[in-house]
């Protein structure tokens, strides 16, 4: 098992509460933009994204990743 961790500080001219929506509930959209080089797709195998969804993450190199919510 592998552990990645980003950190980074940076200013924006966006409301926290937009900025949250984006990253959290909405990042399955914008993450691929965002690492195209990194990320294929990302979508929902099971629910719609709220509690007990699980989500799939495919990376350009043909891995993918399911992770499973839970609130």
């Amino acid at each position: 098992m592998v552990a990645i961790c980003f950190y980074g500080e940076f200013l924006l001219p966006v409301p926290p509460d937009q900025l949250f929506r984006a990253a959290v509930t909405k990042g399955h959209y914008l993450t691929p933009k965002l690492l195209p080089h990194a990320i294929k797709s990302m979508d929902f195998i099971v629910g719609d994204g709220g509690p007990g969804v699980i989500k799939r993450t495919i990376l350009t190199i043909g891995w993918y990743h399911e992770h499973h919510v839970v609130v």
